[in-house]
């Protein structure tokens, strides 16, 4: 009896094999599979009057982490995620929960924190993930260990100007940032609309920008781990920066880290219809119900690198015009978020 259980057990563990190897499609055609747990830190601000945007982008995390550890678990592997909150500052945050839990990356929901634990990961060979500031001043750093998910003001003022773009409240300045969005709940193609709903059904609330570049941040490196088959931060860090990597963040266009400054190519939204409103709160909910458009749209730009007016953009090397798909140029996201008079790191 004893036999034939085991041979039962060889049998199921056989037919989930093949499950997984017909349902996946691995990049270089190898099996995916890494050994032990990739181990992703959370530091959260200790003041009690915390941003919404910060808890949004935790709130992302969370369910990025809960969603990378069932992929993970499928192959084997784990993803662990664990949270500390700043009682001083977030490094010594950063570094107690180091100490005790000896992560591979790290992630603040507050925009505040970022700096600093930006220089924490690179002094420590960690890899960072930057999910809620637009300050120029991290980017300048050209810390190597450091990848940006969200954008920055310019990128956001850029997409006011692009062909297409303006299509919220007149912008007086032209560099508004609060017309566009980096995510909205009622996006619903290319997948949109499941990640959406999961966060909804999860936390009774819309996705908005924040909580999706938390949710990408660790959907993005668990990715990196899984097909690397390693959770070395440097080994991630290569895969990341890799010309070729691309990842799907429910977005319509392949998203990919710029090497030059790991900011991540991405499109980003504003209103279909025309809002009239004044005040951020009141443009904010009304973004949060209005039908969203892409920008730039995949459609618009297979025909060759749309650039919104005033923009320094660059093209990537090799770069040819995208497909049907979009696939292949990164020319028009590379315009979008590029901001003019910026040396690029080195």
């Amino acid at each position: 009896m004893r036999g034939m259980y085991g041979l039962e057990q060889n049998l199921v563990r056989l037919c989930a094999f093949l499950v997984i190897c017909f349902t996946t499609s691995p990049v270089d055609g190898r099996a995916q599979s890494t050994r032990g747990a990739l181990r992703i830190a959370l530091i959260t601000p200790g003041n009690p009057v915390a941003s919404t945007l910060s808890a949004s982008a935790a709130r992302g995390v969370r369910l990025g982490a809960a969603e990378a550890k069932q992929t993970a678990n499928l192959f084997g592997n784990d993803v662990e995620l664990y949270e500390a909150t700043t009682r001083t500052t977030a490094t010594a945050a950063a570094t107690e929960l180091l100490s005790a839990r000896q992560f591979q990356v790290l992630i603040a929901s507050s925009a505040d924190d970022v700096e600093s634990l930006s220089r924490f990961a690179e002094a420590h060979h960690i890899l960072f993930l930057n999910v809620a500031s637009r300050a120029k001043a991290v980017r300048a750093a050209c810390h190597r260990f450091t990848f940006h998910i969200e954008a920055t003001n310019e990128t956001y003022a850029n997409a006011s100007r692009f062909p297409g773009g303006r299509s919220t409240r007149t912008i007086r300045s032209g560099r508004d940032p609060d017309s566009v969005v980096l995510w909205g709940p009622t996006l619903e193609r290319y997948g949109a609309s499941q990640i959406n709903d999961r966060y909804r059904d999860k936390y009774g609330a819309g996705m908005d920008g924040s909580a999706w570049a938390g949710w990408a941040a660790v959907k993005f490196v668990a990715e990196a781990a899984l097909r690397t088959r390693s959770t070395e931060p440097s080994r991630l860090r290569a895969y990341l920066e890799a010309p070729d990597t691309q990842f799907d963040g429910h977005k319509g266009w392949p998203l990919s880290f710029r090497r030059t400054d790991h900011q991540l190519r991405q499109p980003l939204y504003a209103s279909a219809s025309p809002i009239v409103s004044r005040g951020r709160r009141t443009e904010a909910l009304l973004l949060s119900t209005a039908p969203l458009r892409a920008i730039p749209e995949l459609r618009a730009s297979t025909s060759g690198g749309t650039r919104p007016p005033g923009a320094a953009g660059t093209t990537s090397p090799g770069a040819a015009g995208a497909d049907s798909k979009g696939r292949g140029s990164t020319s028009p996201l590379d315009a979008l978020i590029s901001a003019p008079n910026t040396q690029p790191c080195p």
